[in-house]
């Protein structure tokens, strides 16, 4: 019997259907396929955490592909359960929701909180691996000066605003069931004004507290936002929010494709806290830092990985700020201004004792200071720095003097005196200005040394310089026992020879216990950069053509500065020259020419000294 000879078909069918066999089989998924796929909502925390994990896999030799967005609970559940990805980051208020499971007694144990989701999914083939150390529940935030004058400290005390409370949140937060508004307003007997303000971005949401739009808002416990900004959290004493733990759910099924899996996402475990994760938020939401390298940042912090010798490419804007100055909380307004005007440029702040010195060695772009520090006083006179110019205008800080409550004195100045340390340009500046008014300086220190020491009776009266109803004052003001009264601040014949202070007035109802507004003196907090034309220390010849943070901005880049900061913003005459001198249109063309000549012959010196060495290399 002859053999049958195949068809010319037969062979390419066959190997078809072998392969398809092959691919139908387990453990020979194609290769996008078997990478660990890790599921993200869409938000900047989870795009952190989510970039961590993957980190930590790609250094144990793991194929990791890009985070896969899977849109609300509701989406990322059923990504996780229809196999279409292997992980997720969960909170477990959120599970306990979205599986229609009681959330607990008040004050329930994390672990055994944890334990009931386990034993829940389990029959799921799903796995509740590893607690990642904090909570980011729901926060009710009030500004610190209400807080203070209506005693607000708890979420139920939101009923003593007369008339309703007028408040902002997401829209997401209107439509969940157990714990949104409808739920929040008849547990806590609470009423609204109006319909409630529906601003998706956190950041817009605390400006509309700040403009006095609402009275409160809604957030996370780990908004980056809520960072340095001097707001008061209400407390939950009802136990109405439940706990919002995080943890990894990971599929049991990419536990046994990738054993080394488990190991790693171990590392993890309660290792972050609300702290921390509300520091990368911010990195990433106002620091404008891709998520990845805020990732990689989080995780040599906490030593679970080494960082690499590899230079990024991208070169961060440098702000230069003084600790000792204490501007924390004008920090993330200039931040928010410059990645307006710089979109996409990261940003980072450096710790300096003086933060102008930066500037003058190209190590920073540009300075946070107070007016104060832009002058020298040499011969008796007052000479503004021409080494910086001033590119806007941040915010103020008011010179606070406080006394016990009544006091009969009839000058605010009289008898000791406290001021801050002279580790700041607030602390210098006051002591020189009392000097001049020959008042002597009894004592310095903290601001919550000082007014401890006037409590006591130690001192008579206090001066600070801060921004209005800044948060760490007001609940000092807010808790002092006996009560502290605010003083205008006496016509000081002294005040000519600091110009930069101009007369101010604190608002009323600025802390608890001012019914009226308070005459007193302000000084401008600004950005300032390098000024043009002057030398980079160290920069000049060949090596000017190499990138350098100590550029001057342009005028456009400052007057967008001035615009974006809004109200306030354009810098008093005195800071940028002499009086009346306004911001110049950029420097004609013919000046830049000659710049971009120098700087082409430059790089024409370097590119020869380089062919040199090429030479002197090949005749080796």
């Amino acid at each position: 019997m002859t053999a049958r000879t195949p068809t010319p078909l037969a062979v390419p069918l066959a190997t078809l259907v072998i392969a398809l066999a092959l691919m139908a089989a387990p453990g020979c998924r194609p290769r996008s396929e078997s990478k660990l796929r890790i599921g993200v909502k869409g938000f900047v925390e989870q795009r952190v955490l989510a970039a961590a994990i993957g980190e930590l896999a790609r250094r144990a030799e793991i194929d990791v592909g890009q985070p896969r967005e899977c849109g609300d609970t509701h989406g990322c559940w059923s990504a996780l359960a229809g196999d279409r990805v292997d992980l997720l980051i969960e909170y477990t208020g959120t599970a306990l929701s979205y599986r229609g499971l009681p959330i607990g007694p008040k004050g329930e144990r994390p672990d055994a909180q944890l334990a009931r989701i386990r034993s829940v999914d389990k029959p799921r083939k799903l796995r509740w691996l590893v607690p990642l150390g904090f909570d980011n529940g729901y926060r009710l935030l009030v500004s610190p000066a209400r807080a203070n004058v209506q005693r607000l400290r708890s979420i139920a005390d939101l009923a003593k605003i007369e008339g309703g409370v007028r408040l902002a949140c997401p829209q997401t937060y209107l439509e969940r069931p157990r714990d949104g508004l409808s739920s929040l307003l008849s547990r806590h007997g609470l009423k609204l004004a109006t319909d409630p303000l529906v601003i998706d971005d956190t950041a817009k949401r605390l400006r509309a507290l700040r403009a006095g739009r609402v009275d409160v808002v809604v957030a996370y416990a780990t908004d980056g936002a809520l960072r340095d900004l001097p707001l008061t959290v209400l407390k939950d004493t009802l136990g109405f929010f439940p706990p919002y733990r995080a943890a990894v759910v990971v599929r049991e099924s990419a536990l046994a494709r990738i054993p080394s899996l488990e190991q790693q996402l171990r590392r993890l475990r309660d290792r972050f806290d609300e702290r921390t994760i509300r520091g990368a938020n911010y990195a990433v939401e106002v620091g404008r830092q891709p998520a990845t390298r805020v990732a990689r940042q989080l995780l040599r912090a906490l030593g679970l990985v080494q960082a690499s010798k590899k230079k990024s490419k991208l070169q961060d804007l440098v702000i230069a700020r003084a600790p000792g100055d204490r501007l924390e909380t004008l920090t993330p307004r200039a931040r928010r201004a410059l990645h307006q005007v710089f979109p996409g440029r990261p940003t980072q702040v450096s710790s300096e004792v003086d933060p102008l010195r930066p500037l003058k060695r190209g190590e920073a772009q540009l300075a946070l200071v107070g007016a104060e520090r832009l002058f020298t006083r040499s011969g008796g006179a007052l000479r503004l720095s021409r080494d910086v110019r001033v590119a806007g205008v941040v915010g103020r800080r008011l010179v606070h003097l406080l006394r016990r409550r009544g006091d009969a004195s009839s000058d605010a100045l009289a008898g000791r005196l406290g001021i801050p340390e002279d580790d700041g340009s607030a602390g210098r500046l006051l002591g020189e200005l009392l000097r001049r008014a020959q008042r002597k300086v009894n004592a310095r220190g903290r601001a919550a040394e000082l007014i401890a020491k006037l409590q006591r009776k130690e001192l008579d009266a206090v001066l600070l310089l801060a921004s209005v109803g800044e948060k760490r004052l007001a609940e000092l003001i807010a808790k002092a026992s006996p009560p502290l009264a605010l003083h205008p601040l006496p016509r000081l014949a002294e005040r000519d020879a600091f110009p930069f202070l101009r007369l101010g007035r604190l608002p009323a109802r600025s802390y608890v216990g001012q019914d009226k507004p308070i005459e007193t003196l302000a000084a401008q907090v600004v950005l300032v950069g390098p000024a043009p034309g002057r030398q980079v220390d160290g920069v000049g010849g060949p090596a000017e053509a190499l990138p350098n943070r100590g550029r001057p901005l342009s005028r456009t880049e400052e007057r967008r500065l001035v615009k974006v900061l809004g109200i306030g913003g354009t810098p008093d005459p005195l800071l940028i020259g002499p009086p009346g001198k306004a911001l110049a249109a950029d420097p004609p063309a013919k000046s830049t020419a000659k710049a971009i000549i120098r700087r082409a012959l430059n790089l024409f010196a370097l590119a020869f000294l380089a062919w040199l060495m090429m030479i002197a290399v090949r005749g080796r």
